[in-house]
């Protein structure tokens, strides 16, 4: 799920130049507004998979690092579906640096908690 987020993400940094050449991507079908409405109800089903796979004895351990995915998902939906925003390479940087933050996470949740 996350990763379908992502590569979402990266569509929506170039609606226009997609829209230009007749690439036909979901940001281009759905517009900004509701490709973010859809990628913030995706992240949503997130919560809904940690609370069933908690109850149902997984990630107990790693429920942090879960909860904080989960929310850094949250800010940069907003942040980079936010209209008028020029997007370059922070996208790279803070979508996909997303998997570095949370293996570092898990290393020191496995070692030190």
């Amino acid at each position: 799920m996350k990763c379908y987020i992502n590569s979402v993400l990266f569509d929506v940094r170039d609606i226009e130049g997609d829209r230009m050449n007749g690439i036909r991507t979901l940001p281009v079908f759905l517009g900004r507004n509701k490709t973010k409405n859809l990628l913030l109800f995706l992240n949503t089903i997130l919560i809904f998979w940690l609370i069933f796979s908690y109850f149902r004895g997984f990630f107990h351990k790693y429920l942090f690092v879960l909860i904080f995915a989960i929310l850094y998902g949250y800010w940069y939906i907003l942040h980079f579906c936010r209209k008028g925003i020029k997007i370059g390479k922070s996208l790279d940087l803070l979508v996909d640096g997303e998997f570095i933050i949370i293996t570092i996470l898990a290393y020191l949740n496995n070692h030190f908690i």
